[in-house]
């Protein structure tokens, strides 16, 4: 059984972005329309397969828009799938040099601590050498945020893209508001 999302329409144009200059089938959907669908596909378990239902008005049955409807909208949710997937390749590689950064500081601090140690014994060098080691700990904080918790939403709305861009879409049409 297929979790539904329908979508009623009074023109096909709603369903995209008025100013994008693209052919049809590569338009940006309405992010209007986009919250809707995803705000709706997320109220269903990750395992349940998706449906969509668009219902237009028969007389634009037959346009060029309202055949491609159901390509446009799995070709928009492909791109967006893979926006999410490069995001999180970037956002991973943030992680790396920062990990790579975050390690040279905590050891140049470490390293600074022990100089100090040998060159004085004061008073000030406890503090000096405690801060040292808070300071070059802290550095580690970004890149141990970004592989414990930055990456998760990002493969959660690609995975969530893909389960959009796999759904089988159909277009119903009503009839006429005069008839």
């Amino acid at each position: 059984m297929s979790a539904a999302i329908d979508l009623r329409l009074h023109t096909v144009r709603q369903l995209f972005q008025s100013f994008d200059p693209a052919p049809f089938h590569d338009k940006d959907l309405d992010p209007d329309a986009v919250a809707y669908i995803v705000a709706r596909a997320r109220e269903h378990p990750a395992e349940t397969p998706l449906a969509m239902t668009v219902e237009i008005p028969a007389e634009q049955a037959h346009d060029a828009e309202a055949t491609g409807l159901p390509e446009a909208i799995r070709g928009y949710f492909e791109w967006r799938e893979e926006m999410a997937w490069r995001d999180m390749r970037d956002r991973l590689a943030e992680g790396r040099q920062a990990l790579v950064v975050g390690i040279a500081f905590l050891v140049a601090c470490g390293i600074a601590r022990e100089l100090l140690a040998h060159l004085t014994g004061g008073p000030w060098f406890g503090w000096i050498g405690e801060g040292l080691t808070i300071v070059g700990w802290i550095a580690m904080w970004h890149p141990v945020d970004i592989f414990l918790y930055r990456w998760w939403p990002i493969r959660r709305e690609a995975l969530l893209h893909r389960r959009l861009a796999s759904m089988d879409v159909r277009v119903l049409t009503r009839p006429p508001s005069g008839a």
